[in-house]
């Protein structure tokens, strides 16, 4: 027996090795003892009956006794104790086989006819090489079997005066030794099989180790970024609170009566205010698109209004620094959701603007083989081909070790390639260090525009002196809210919580509702809105204002169908929102 302590591959071997013999032996019997029968009734007549009945039940037990052998091996486990012990019964039992098989002629040639010499030793042969299949896995039982049985059926041959039955011994010694030959043959085949499939078997569990360590890795890296987005998500809501209020109380300083040095002040304040929005703002698109909660609305619009729109509102940042900032004029229509490209196109002229010294920015529209291009071509410092691919990903940036905020987060690119993947376009870039670079974004191109809908003249009429009520657990919103509702000639009034606002909805109904989405306790948003509808009886307008940022808030809008927008918002976005639910135009 191989040392199967000191190499597992080989035990395992071993163990099939004997193993199937046993697992053979279970249904080898069946046809075993259908030849006995076959046996008794064609030689039991012209043999010695007496002795011959004896042999055949002497085989029939023997073979009842390996068959009871082999069931009861196969209900234990295998150690190298039982091994030795299973390899010595074996031996013995097949030797003690071999000896009853090869006693046969000695039961039957004795004064019988040459068809019954014929029957004896084909069956004798027929039975030695069904036990050479039977025992090859293990060689060592088999060249026991077959010396023994062997020994005894060729001292026969040689024991009768008979020429005859004497080359037939001769033949039957070389046929033994064939047997031996083809029994370690197919005893190396078995064993390099079975090693075969262990090694398989043992390859494939390297495989789905790696394939669990990998899995643990994805798992963790998963994990790491959930965390990473739950930081994101609970630090951009403690900070929009107090920048909330912060951009209300600003917006009504600025329409108070202030000098020229407190209007320069205040300018830098909002300035600063507005940086830190902006950041927050990028923050939020980013959760946005991570969270999948954007759903574009596709629809066909012109890009030139878009572009001018761009141009407006970045053109005072590029004179700021010398730069030349053109567009050129288009009258393509494009079919995308205009917002969602908006955005791209405002992330990719400031990622331009910030990282170009002299010279310019171009944005550029064109057609080209069905579709649109839209460019963004700067002077800048370029980007080297190693690093095309890593200024897409998140918090990226190039020349920026020391992490100067006023360069951003190194988010711009990671939210454009976001936003083009869920918009389901195509964007590509071109850049050599020191060369600048450019932005291509492939738009289907739209062949009509539908006209706008009119605003309805008795909607705007309704709600022109409009009461807003307020629901906000945070004081200093509250007063702000109030204070710059009433500036836009709107009615307020404020609430710190639901019993409060259906109080005050019972004194006076509100034609809108403006709610914190989170409040005190577990009382939501969305709670408030359906308790007013339901005391009001009527489909109450609500814009629902908040500071998460975790995916699943992130989704609100999509699950309530109510417009959501997040802290800190600006007053000029809130004015435009108001009046556009309740059909007021924005001065």
């Amino acid at each position: 027996m191989p040392e199967t302590q000191a190499n597992s591959v080989s035990w395992l071997v071993y163990y099939e090795r004997l193993r199937m013999p046993l697992l053979a032996m279970g249904w080898a019997i069946y046809p075993g003892m259908l030849l006995l029968l076959v046996l008794f009734l064609a030689l039991a007549p012209p043999c010695d009956v007496f002795t011959f009945r004896w042999w055949c039940a002497l085989a029939g037990v023997t073979w009842l006794v390996e068959a009871h052998h082999a069931h009861s091996w196969q209900q234990r486990t295998l150690d190298p104790v039982l091994a030795r012990r299973l390899m010595l019964e074996l031996r013995l039992l097949y030797a003690f086989e071999g000896m009853v098989w090869g006693a046969l002629p000695w039961v039957t040639l004795d004064d019988c006819t040459a068809i019954v010499s014929a029957l004896t030793i084909s069956t004798n042969a027929g039975v030695a090489a069904s036990r050479m299949m039977l025992l090859s896995s293990v060689p060592e039982v088999f060249l026991g079997y077959i010396l023994i049985g062997g020994l005894v059926w060729v001292a026969k041959m040689f024991s009768v005066s008979s020429l005859p039955l004497a080359a037939m011994g001769v033949i039957g010694g070389l046929y033994v030794v064939t047997l031996i030959f083809q029994a370690r043959v197919h005893a190396r085949m078995l064993a390099s099989s079975i090693e075969l499939r262990f090694e398989n078997r043992e390859l494939l569990d390297k495989l789905n180790a790696q394939i669990e360590i990998v899995e643990a890795a994805r798992q963790q890296a998963e994990d790491a970024n959930t965390a990473k987005l739950k930081f994101l998500a609970a630090a951009s809501h403690d900070l929009r609170q107090p920048a909330h209020a912060q951009g209300l109380y600003l917006d009504l300083l600025a329409r108070s009566r202030l000098d020229e040095r407190q209007r320069d002040l205040l300018d830098n304040v909002r300035l600063l205010a507005g940086t830190s929005a902006g950041m927050l703002d990028t923050l939020l698109d980013y959760s946005r698109i991570e969270a999948g909660a954007i759903v574009p609305q596709y629809q066909n619009f012109a890009l030139q209004p878009l572009l001018h729109q761009i141009e407006r509102e970045f053109g005072p940042q590029a004179d700021a620094k010398d730069l030349v900032y053109r567009t050129r004029e288009t009258e393509l229509l494009a079919y995308s959701d205009p917002k969602l490209v908006a955005l791209i196109l405002r992330n990719l002229v400031s990622n331009a603007i910030r990282y170009t010294r002299q010279g310019g920015i171009l944005v550029s529209c064109r057609q080209r083989q069905g579709e649109i291009e839209l460019a963004v071509w700067d002077t800048g410092i370029g980007i080297a081909p190693a690093q095309q691919a890593s200024v897409f990903k998140e918090f990226f940036q190039l020349g920026n070790p020391e992490r100067d905020q006023q360069k951003g987060f190194g988010l711009g690119l990671a939210i454009v390639a976001g936003l083009t993947q869920t918009l389901g376009h195509r964007l590509s870039l071109n850049s050599r260090p020191g060369h600048g670079s450019s932005f291509r974004l492939f738009l289907p191109q739209a062949t009509d525009m539908p006209l706008p809908a009119a605003a309805s003249p008795e909607v705007a009429m309704c709600f022109q002196h409009a009461h807003v009520l307020v629901v906000d657990d945070d004081p200093l919103i509250r007063d702000s809210m109030r204070q710059l509702l009433e500036s836009w000639a709107y009615t307020c009034s404020v609430a710190e919580g639901l019993e409060d606002a259906l109080l005050l909805a019972r004194q006076c109904p509100p034609d809108m509702l403006i709610v914190d989405f989170r409040l005190r306790g577990d009382l939501t948003g969305d709670d408030v809105l359906s308790a007013l509808r339901a005391q009001l009886g009527r489909n109450l307008r609500a814009l629902l204002i908040t500071g998460e940022t975790s995916p699943e808030h992130l989704q609100l809008g999509l699950r309530l169908g109510i417009p959501v927008i997040h802290k800190p918002v600006s007053p000029e976005i809130l004015r435009q929102k108001l009046d556009s639910m309740l059909g007021r135009k924005t001065p």
